[in-house]
């Protein structure tokens, strides 16, 4: 703007315009061209390319001039309200609550007056508009595909924006949004979830579900599972995908509804209890401590409520049995009555268990339950009241049970048996093995020998007649003739034996003096085995020969016989060797005589000497003349002579 002082040419250009002050007092708009000032006048030029202003004068003031009016355009901004500004129909600024005006010659302003006390901008200005606004007036909300937001004024909610650019009026509303991901359920942190349900827009785009006490729900999205939803009321965007519900009711611990496996091992430990049963398996189930089902191979689940659950695993390959229960509780149940087969086993019996037709054990008094899923069971009872084993039983089964059942007696082919019960004698047992029942009675044998037998009675010291203790070693060859008596009639036949054989030595050897007893040996025999077969009958055995074995001396006089027949032995031995010398010489002269008569011969016994020099010899060392057998011979006569 432009101020020119009195009496001086003024030029207002055609992009100029100039305002007639006169005495400072507003007159008129002057146009283009040139004016001289007068005195007490002043002009102020402006430039009509910007908005009208003037430092001197109000705009109301010179909007009185028509001419100023004709070539302007006014425009008034109340409160809550802008305008957007455009010259030449292109957008050039927003203008704030006032009063605006714009010269309106070369350029065309034009205005849109917009009410900001409502946040919602208007859909009708574009969005290059909105986007070159100041961020104090505008809040700008840009949301992904996967995105909404929850609006909010002064904290309440308004409405549900959904993916793309959303603008609002800042204002005294106090506009505030929540971003949220439509791939997880719905939920705000600044509202609850029932006033944001009761918005139709997000009613029409969510699925809900309400889950009560008791209850679980299985969330499905697009038909697969996702997770499970515990008690409490859950909404889902329903924008690009499908969300699916299905309520179960988990007041009771057995799963009423068909779950798919794969669902079921995605649940957490807590909600469900888990039970794998292999093929040979089954378990009892308990709820509150109290029997309820039999379970079967293959796995089960159940909800963990309110209900204590217990099972116990058996193995059907074992009776039947149970900590928790008893037995008769659980052959109540029809399915467990039903695949099981039951022996009852009275005192005093056994019975023998045979499955799929092979023997497995022995089983005593009682109760006894077994499954019969795979396996087929029978029982053969057997009456142990009395010791004798039927012959109908197997005789491999006794291998096969306990030992503490049954008496084993082995009778060899050589031996006999004297069977008794409770010390009463039953009868004789032959050759063979014979198996009793162990109960009340007591069963046990005497093996006898029925081969020949010897008994040998050693170091009996025994006086002779001449007061010299012999310590005699004796025995006897037997056989029993009654196998019963001698055990039931004697005391120890075999100590009976021994003690008549002892008598019947001191009676003989007290008779005769040492040397009589040495030389009468055989005697003592032959008197002793009589005097044994007078016995026999009393005895109930047969004697086959008796005889002394050896007579053992006192030191004493062990040592003067030694030496009486070291002296004898020596006499021996000089008579021979007299007689042996007598008959050497003899032969040698015989020999001579026969050298003497024939040269040859005695030759030959030269040479036989040369060769056993020659033997003896390592070097010979020969000189002179002569051959070799010459000098030997010479040298042999030589050192003979």
């Amino acid at each position: 703007m432009k101020k020119f002082n009195n009496n001086k040419k003024i030029i207002i250009n055609e992009n100029e315009r100039g305002f007639l002050f006169k005495n400072g007092k507003f007159i008129k708009m002057l146009e283009c061209g040139k004016y001289f000032n007068i005195l007490g006048n002043f002009i102020e030029v402006v430039n009509i390319d910007e908005p009208v202003f003037s430092k001197y004068c109000n705009l109301n003031t010179l909007c009185k001039d028509k001419n100023f009016n004709s070539q302007t355009v006014t425009i008034e901004i109340k409160d809550e309200e802008i305008a957007l500004h455009f010259v030449n129909g292109k957008y050039l600024n927003f203008l704030k609550t006032g009063s605006y005006t714009f010269w309106n010659l070369h350029n065309k302003h034009t205005f849109k007056i917009i009410n900001v006390s409502n946040p919602e901008v208007n859909e009708n200005i574009p969005k290059y508009i909105l986007d070159k606004l100041p961020n104090n007036l505008l809040t700008k909300i840009e949301l992904n595909e996967y995105q909404k937001a929850f609006l909010y004024y002064k904290n309440k909610f308004v409405k549900l924006l959904n993916s793309g650019i959303h603008y609002f009026w800042n204002n005294d509303k106090n506009i505030t949004f929540e971003i949220v991901d439509i791939n997880v359920g719905i939920y705000s942190n600044s509202c609850s979830l029932d006033i944001i349900l009761n918005n139709d827009e997000v009613s029409k785009q969510s699925t809900t579900v309400e889950i009560k006490d008791e209850e679980i729900a299985l969330h499905f999205i697009d038909g697969n599972f996702n997770e499970y939803l515990q008690t409490g009321k859950y909404a889902f965007w329903n924008t690009f995908k499908k969300h699916e519900f299905t309520i179960i009711n988990i007041s009771k611990p057995e799963i009423e509804v068909n779950i798919p496996t794969y669902i079921l091992d995605k649940l957490k430990d807590k909600l469900l209890t888990k039970i794998e049963l292999n093929e040979y398996q089954k378990a009892f189930l308990f709820f509150d401590n109290k029997f309820f089902k039999l379970l079967n191979s293959g796995t089960h689940y159940f909800w963990n409520t309110n209900t204590k659950i217990d099972f116990e695993t058996v193995d059907i390959n074992f009776p039947v049995s149970s900590r928790l229960c008893d037995i008769d509780g659980l052959l109540k149940n029809e399915d467990i009555s039903s695949q099981t087969t039951t022996i009852e086993v009275s005192d005093e019996q056994l019975a023998l268990h045979f499955i799929n037709g092979n023997f497995s054990n022995c089983l005593k008094g009682g109760n006894y339950t077994f499954w019969t899923t795979y396996n087929s069971h029978k029982f053969d009872i057997i009456d142990i009241s009395k010791p004798e084993v039927n012959e109908n039983i197997p005789k491999y089964i006794f291998d096969k049970i306990s030992s503490t059942l049954y008496t084993k007696i082995e009778v060899q082919e050589y031996e006999k048996a004297c069977l008794y019960f409770n010390n009463q004698f039953i009868k004789l047992l032959e050759k063979g093995t014979y198996y009793f029942w162990n109960n009340n009675i007591k069963v046990y044998a005497h093996i006898i020998d029925t081969r020949l037998t010897q008994l040998n009675v050693t170091g009996q010291e025994i006086l002779t007649q001449d007061k010299v203790s012999l310590r005699i070693n004796f025995v006897c060859n037997y056989k029993i003739t009654d196998y019963i008596k001698v055990f039931s009639e004697i005391d120890d036949y075999k100590e009976q034996i021994h003690i008549y054989i002892q008598l019947a030595l001191r009676d003989f050897i007290g008779k005769y003096r040492i040397d009589e007893i040495l030389e009468n040996k055989e005697q003592i025999s032959n008197y002793v085995f009589e005097k044994l077969k007078e016995k026999e009958e009393t005895l109930y055995v047969k004697f086959e020969d008796a005889g002394v074995k050896d007579i053992i001396l006192p030191g004493e006089i062990r040592e003067i016989m030694n030496t009486v027949l070291l002296a004898e032995k020596k006499a021996q031995a000089n008579v021979i060797t007299r007689r042996e010398e007598v008959a050497s010489t003899r032969s040698l002269l015989n020999t001579a005589k026969l050298m003497e008569e024939n040269k040859i011969l005695y030759k030959l016994k030269e040479l036989e000497y040369i060769e056993r020099i020659c033997e003896n010899v390592g070097n010979i060392n020969l000189t002179g003349g002569g051959d070799l057998l010459t000098q030997l011979t010479n040298i042999i006569r030589n050192n003979q002579n």
